[in-house]
This record gives C-alpha cells, structure tokens and sequence, in this order.
C-alpha cells in the first residue's frame, strides 16, 4: 500500500492548485484497502496493520512536506 499512497500524495502535491481528485482518491483507496483488510484479519492484526499504514502515510506526508519546503527555499534564493 506504501507505493500507492506516495503516488497519490505526490499527485496531489503537484497539481493541488488545478482542482485534482488525488487526495479524493487516495481515501478512496484506503477505504477499500482497510475494508478488506478489517474483513480478513483479526481485530489485534487489524488494529496492527492500522497502525502501521498511518505511520507510513504521516512519514511520506513529512517528507513531501520536508521536500516542498526545500524547493520553495531554493526557489526562494533564485529570485
């Protein structure tokens, strides 16, 4: 799930000014990915793999957050 939540999230960084559904979509996909994994794991796996999942999203959040703010710094510096 890690490759397909940066990918949306990045979608979403880059064209957050043009009206896209990336983040509409990233929850989309992590309703269905949760659901299914809620239905075929344990309630201890589950609460586990939860766990884990927003550990995941909120460290690529930071680091997209982390890498915007260097660009616009850089950005910054050149004008």
């Amino acid at each position: 799930m890690g490759p397909e939540m940066h990918r949306f999230l990045l979608e979403a960084a880059e064209l957050m000014h043009q009206g896209n559904l990336s983040l509409d979509r990233l929850m989309t996909y992590l309703k269905n990915n949760l659901n299914t994994l809620f239905s075929q794991l344990s309630e201890e796996n589950f609460k586990r793999t939860l766990a884990v999942v927003w550990e995941r999203l909120t460290t690529q959040l930071h680091e997209l957050i982390d890498s915007s703010i260097e660009v616009k710094q850089f950005k910054d510096t050149l004008y």
